[in-house]
This record gives C-alpha cells, sequence and structure tokens, in this order.
C-alpha cells in the first residue's frame, strides 16, 4: 500500500452500521484484487492452459480472462477450473 499505515476496524456492536472507514477499506479491497487479478492475467498469453482457482480475486482474475476473449486480446485458452462452481463462473462468463 505504498507508505499507507494499515488501520484495524472493529465492527459496531451497537446495531451493526459499518462506518464510512469500512466501506472506503472495502471499495479498496475490491480495487486491489482487481489490480492483483489484472497483473497476475498479464501474463497469460493466446494458447496458455490456465488453472482456474477458486476466491474472489480469482474470481476477478476470470473476469479479466473472460474481457480478453471477448475483446480479442486473446484466443485458445484451455481452462482448467478447481470445482464446478468455478466451472460454472467460466461458463457464465
Amino acid at each position: 500500500m505504498h507508505g499507507a499505515a494499515l488501520n484495524w476496524v472493529s465492527s459496531d456492536s451497537g446495531g451493526g452500521q459499518v462506518s464510512m472507514r469500512q466501506s472506503e477499506l472495502m471499495q479498496d479491497t475490491g480495487v486491489l484484487k482487481r489490480q492483483a487479478a489484472e497483473a497476475a492475467v498479464a501474463h497469460v498469453v493466446t494458447g496458455m492452459i490456465v488453472g482456474l482457482g477458486a476466491g474472489s480475486t480469482a474470481l476477478k482474475a476470470l473476469e479479466c480472462i473472460a474481457e480478453r476473449l471477448m475483446d480479442g486480446r486473446l484466443t485458445d485458452i484451455l481452462g482448467v477450473p478447481c470445482s464446478e462452481q468455478v466451472a460454472d463462473d467460466a461458463s457464465r462468463l
């Protein structure tokens, strides 16, 4: 996080409301996961066999691969899913 301090956030036990800082952290996490996915997919080339993993960041990587397949930046990718759920996600995309 390039010099940023790590802040711990505790949940509000009084009513379950998410603080503005928690909301910002969740958004930052989503952005960072997308950036990590894009960095990983940058190593994928046409004709490659790619293992498709599980989890929120792996799903973002799968979305990045799908985008590149749709716009022609990638072709002929063989995805090997780690589970039926991941296979379903890949088919949907």
